[in-house]
């Protein structure tokens, strides 16, 4: 797969320091190839005597660790983009910021790379997420994405139910076989590094309840208002 060319050029980042980077500053295509490059790496990894007997189950951080180390960074990557929109007490940025997910989340999609994408949706989805509903309702979202890396968690609980769906591990086996594959991308160093200190940092759940708590929407807000009037079709 060749990669595709993003039409809007990303600001360098090249000289600032990897902690002063803002979100916004990277742009969503290279964003989407680079955790695409991560994603694939850490797939590409697992063997297939990690899939049977349920070893990513295991307590033994050696059993399965390439399977937990997926899963692992899937879990770190809804955590941080989750952490980036509750960390915004501004309604128009926030607006702005779930805009950029929604678009990195779609590139994702474009390079069939489902497993980042599924980590995206389950960002969005987060019950810290859905109750900024002055958020939700101003920019009326409507996203639409399909459900190839695919998502290695589908074949987990496939087995983990395997007893109601007579599924066969050695499917599973095949089928993650299959889309172990290496892309025609090249890492950009600064962007990587970017995306492992905001996963080291900010993949966690710590306070997400209370940071959402403290994001009360005015609906009377003068920024949010005058948005609103500029956009007729926001305001109706």
């Amino acid at each position: 797969m060749t990669r595709p060319n993003s039409r809007k050029k990303h600001i360098p980042i090249t000289t600032k320091a990897i902690s002063k980077i803002k979100f916004l500053e990277v742009d969503g295509m290279e964003l989407a190839c680079q955790l695409t490059i991560l994603d694939s790496f850490l797939y590409n990894r697992v063997s297939p005597i990690e899939c049977i007997y349920k070893a990513w189950c295991q307590k033994e951080e050696w059993m399965a660790s390439n399977i937990k180390n997926s899963l692992r960074v899937h879990r770190q990557i809804t955590n941080w983009l989750a952490r980036v929109i509750l960390l915004e007490k501004d309604t128009i940025r926030r607006i702005a910021l779930i805009e950029h997910i929604i678009n990195i989340a779609n590139r994702c999609n474009l390079l069939h790379n489902f497993n980042t994408t599924k980590a995206i949706l389950d960002c969005l989805s987060l019950k810290q997420i859905q109750s900024l509903e002055q958020t939700w309702q101003v920019k009326h979202f409507g996203v639409r994405m399909r459900y190839v890396l695919s998502f290695l968690g589908k074949e987990l609980i496939l087995q983990d139910h395997e007893e109601k769906l007579e599924f066969d591990a050695s499917d599973m086996i095949q089928e993650i076989e299959m889309f172990q594959h290496t892309y025609s991308i090249s890492p950009i160093p600064e962007i990587q590094a970017f995306i492992d200190h905001c996963l080291h940092e900010h993949g966690h759940q710590k306070d997400f309840d209370r940071l959402a708590v403290t994001l009360q929407e005015d609906v009377n807000d003068e920024n949010l208002y005058i948005f609103m009037l500029g956009n007729p079709r926001l305001s109706s």
